[in-house]
Parts: structure tokens; sequence; C-alpha cells
């Protein structure tokens, strides 16, 4: 889908997954530009939770591949206003720039506290969630046994007031 109307049929195919899975300029200036401005793991799109550990060998390859996709003398007109324009790109070529930064930091000093504490939170509010759910259904088989249990009583004893 164009919204815009400006992408040719030729650029569309460069511009989303081509065959070999690689990202096209819009979507990566799309994905770049939504994440959060230090947020290293999405813009360089390295596939980590905010605890694990960075791979700067692997941090430093998408960076060139990205810069490679971004760059201003690699990417042509159509597919730049298609991503948002001149401005929009150079803004998400500013983003890797400082991703690279940033997962530099980071692997040097490991993740950042804050982040493994968020995560960490979010695992245990989960597990929380999930023994509230196991906690719930035991109780509702426990009245239905319950239940059950009380309509057998009350026919086995013959009492014809239910019927």
């Amino acid at each position: 889908a164009d919204p815009i109307g400006l992408v040719h049929e030729d650029s569309r195919q460069r511009n989303g997954k081509g065959s070999s899975g690689d990202e096209g300029l819009v979507a990566a200036v799309y994905r770049i530009r939504s994440a959060l401005p230090d947020d290293c793991r999405v813009i360089l799109d390295l596939g980590l939770e905010s605890h694990e550990k960075i791979d700067l060998q692997i941090a430093q390859s998408r960076y060139r591949h990205l810069m490679r996709l971004l760059h201003p003398d690699k990417r042509s007109q159509a597919d730049e206003a298609a991503a948002g324009g001149k401005a929009a790109c150079d803004e998400a070529v500013e983003r890797v720039q400082r991703a690279l930064q940033v997962a530099k930091q980071e692997a040097e000093s490991g993740p950042d506290p804050e982040s493994v504490a968020m995560e960490s939170m979010r695992r245990m509010q989960e597990m929380q969630r999930q023994r509230a759910r196991q906690a719930m259904h035991r109780q509702q088989e426990a009245e239905v046994g319950s239940l059950v249990a009380d309509v057998e009583k009350v026919l086995a004893q013959g009492d014809q007031t239910f019927v």
C-alpha cells in the first residue's frame, strides 16, 4: 500500500522485504523513527531483549548494512519521498549513528540496570498473572465439583423437590 502515491513499482520491490529478507529503505526509516531514540536494540534491529548482552560485531555489521541503505548518495528521490522525505531519512541516519555509540557503551559496561530491572519486573508480573489464572481455574473446578456432588447427593436421596 502506497499512501503517498510516490513509490514506483520497481522501488516497492526494493523497499519491502526482498527475497533475501533484507529490509528496504522505507521500512527501515519507519522502524528506526518509531523506536525510542536510544534504543539501540530496535534501531539496529538486533532482535535482543533489554536484558540480553549486545554482541558488538553484530551491532557494527547491522550499522554498516543500515548506513549503506540509508546513505544519501544511495537512496533515490522516490524512495526518499516514500520514506517521509529527506529530513526523515537524515533523522534515521543520525539515530543509527547514535545507536552504534550506545551499543558500544553497553557492550563495554553491560545492559542498563534500569532496563534489566524493567524486564525482570515484566517477567514477574506475567508469572503472577499466570498463577492467578491457575488459582482461579482450580477454584472454579472445585466449585463445579461441589455442585456436582450436591446434585448427586440430592438425586441419591430421591428428593423430588428440584424436579
